[in-house]
């Protein structure tokens, strides 16, 4: 068994820089060839330091203004942008000579105007490396909506091993395949809004992580945000297919609630990493767009007060949260650890633990996360010409690809019954799930959506009463204790500590199915 070696902490971006669109693909090609030669992206590796250089969030006590805070900021840094997230006024702060910033931050933290500093830390995409695909190493699968009907004519569908695995024929012969009033963010590195698979699916949000850095080296967040959430990497689209991807239109891949809409929010730049103030800025936006549910298939081992005051507030406006465990064999990360949050692990084919998904006692549910087939830009990325891909479409692995499956399977639910609340819908997740291994690794089992419609319409078991303000999370530690200030304590550690680089004391069942 191959061992990674990197772990969630060193923050290895998982995209090389994709730059500017270089022009369209073969789009003949591309949509009329039923199984590719080689599908899949051989994505190098970057590393790049936990946290942004030269880069400070502040929080400013109540009564002062960012201009008063700039003042006082003086030429030592310079003001980048702002946020406010009920109330709390936060600014993202550049230091013109990175080599003081702990210098500057100790000055800071001493004037009466700041409530509290710290680092600006890089959330990375949440997927990995993928191996070729091609017809001799992937069964083509017949794939039926309908036992007694047609297959999908979607050219990829038979490469889409995860739709009948999470029960996705009998899901639609159960309900509609998604009801357009059900709005989904994708808070990622945004979305190729003309991909033909995603043709009328997506609704543009904002870019809050362009290419025109502002900080040291070009190395940093943008001084605006734009309104051109163009995916310039890969990432968001591949995600955004999962979910919404047009099923039976001869082309292409089908996705599980191709009915919802889906928000198009970009955090992540070509490389592949955002900011974490980006991502509480793409969070607090979906929520004031109306977004229903969010899915984050990103993150990071660094705690942030924005990000996990930004997930406070969707959770206030009743608006579930789902986020990828992360990649690196160990503990969940963030935002995924944050209370409340649906987590969520990968598992393979055979409903094995993906030998990179995170796994603790924090994950809820895991889903298919292993060779996934979903959509990728039409237009050229550096990323693309310098791994060979010459379609519409690519496979890849990570938590990434799990986590947007359980997004639609919220989506699925929530277009049956619109007045569900969060906890309602992760109960239904959790309860439906098919049990697959030891729970502090697989939490409640791998998704399995036919039986959460089914249950839903049955209304059986009773759901719980939705509390009369705010969500509260269900069935899930805290990952620490927030005091007065904010701070975020350590992660709680799981039931069982698992190391990184030694799987010997990982439950039987486990180290089984690990063993392969």
């Amino acid at each position: 068994m191959k061992k990674l070696t990197f772990t969630f902490c060193s923050l290895s971006l998982l995209l090389t820089a994709c730059g500017t669109p270089r022009g369209p693909l073969n789009t003949s090609a591309a949509l009329n060839r039923s199984t590719p030669a080689k599908v899949s992206a051989k994505w190098v590796m970057k590393n790049q330091p936990v946290l942004i250089p030269g880069e400070l969030v502040v929080e400013t006590k109540a009564g002062q203004t960012a201009m008063q805070l700039s003042t006082f900021s003086n030429a030592a840094t310079r003001p980048i942008q702002r946020l406010n997230i009920q109330g709390r006024e936060f600014m993202l702060l550049e230091v013109q000579q990175p080599e003081k910033t702990s210098q500057i931050l100790a000055q800071l933290r001493t004037s009466p105007q700041v409530q509290s500093v710290g680092y600006n830390p890089r959330y990375t995409a949440l997927n990995t490396a993928s191996r070729p695909i091609s017809p001799a190493t992937v069964p083509v699968r017949r794939f039926n909506t309908d036992p007694a009907g047609p297959a999908l004519n979607d050219a990829f569908a038979g490469l889409q091993w995860s739709l009948p695995k999470i029960g996705i024929p009998q899901a639609w012969t159960l309900s509609s395949q998604g009801n357009q009033e059900v709005l989904v963010a994708v808070i990622d590195s945004g979305v190729d809004y003309q991909h033909p698979d995603l043709k009328g699916q997506i609704i543009n949000g904002k870019d809050f992580m362009s290419e025109d850095a502002s900080g040291p080296n070009g190395d940093g967040s943008p001084d605006v945000v734009d309104d051109d959430p163009l995916d310039k990497m890969g990432h968001g689209t591949h995600v955004a297919g999962i979910i919404g991807a047009l099923p039976n239109n001869n082309m292409g891949i089908a996705g599980i609630a191709p009915g919802v809409k889906i928000l198009n929010v970009r955090v992540l730049n070509d490389q592949g990493w955002g900011s974490a103030f980006a991502i509480a800025q793409g969070i607090t936006y979906a929520v004031d767009r109306g977004a229903r549910i969010l899915n984050l298939s990103l993150g990071s081992a660094e705690a942030s007060k924005p990000i996990e005051l930004a997930v406070k507030y969707a959770q206030s406006k009743g608006v579930l949260v789902i986020a990828a465990a992360g990649n690196s064999f160990t503990h969940t990360g963030y935002p995924a650890s944050y209370p409340g949050v649906l987590a969520v692990g990968a598992t393979n084919d055979q409903d094995w633990l993906a030998d990179f998904s995170n796994h603790d006692a924090r994950i809820n549910v895991v889903a298919p996360g292993v060779d996934i087939m979903s959509t990728t830009p039409t237009f050229l990325t550096n990323t693309m010409a310098s791994n060979g891909i010459d379609a519409f479409y690519s496979v890849m692995s990570g938590t990434s690809m799990a986590c947007p499956m359980v997004t639609a399977q919220a989506a699925l639910l929530l277009s049956q019954n619109p007045s569900l609340k969060p906890e309602q819908l992760v109960d239904l997740i959790q309860k439906s799930a098919q049990k697959v291994g030891d729970s502090r690794i697989f939490g409640h089992g791998r998704i399995q959506i036919d039986a959460s419609l089914q249950m839903l319409a049955s209304q059986a078991p009773a759901l719980p009463a939705a509390p009369a303000t705010g969500t509260q999370p269900i069935n899930n530690p805290a990952p620490g204790n927030v005091g007065n200030g904010g701070s975020i304590g350590p992660v709680a550690p799981p039931a069982q500590n698992v190391p990184q680089d030694d799987i010997s004391s990982l439950p039987a069942p486990v180290m089984a199915q690990r063993k392969r």
